[in-house]
């Protein structure tokens, strides 16, 4: 006659869960890229300063400084239509 299995837990167990938690983190840090930036955001018009706007016409902006933001003249800021403090479209025949 065999003897009875019996059910005994691993004892290592713990250690063995704690040693695939650390693996998997550094493989998640491995994988992760060394350096996250965005090149976005958004800005009040009037905090646009030079160095953004070089960068901004560097991707291919076509507008001056003064065309999006005046205090003395029309610009890009006043053709903006808000209702009730949401902003609006105007919808031609054409489209937008």
């Amino acid at each position: 006659m065999s003897a009875p299995i019996q059910n005994i837990k691993n004892p290592n167990k713990p250690l063995l869960m704690i040693k695939r938690f650390l693996v998997l983190i550094i493989a998640g840090l491995l994988l992760m890229p060394g350096k996250v930036s965005a090149d976005e955001g958004m800005w009040l018009p009037w905090q646009m300063d030079e160095a953004l706007m070089q960068r901004m016409q560097a991707m291919g902006l076509n507008l001056t400084r003064e065309q999006i933001f005046s205090t003395t003249q029309p610009s890009l800021l006043h053709a903006i239509v808000s209702i009730g403090g949401c902003t609006a479209e105007m919808i031609s025949p054409e489209g937008l």
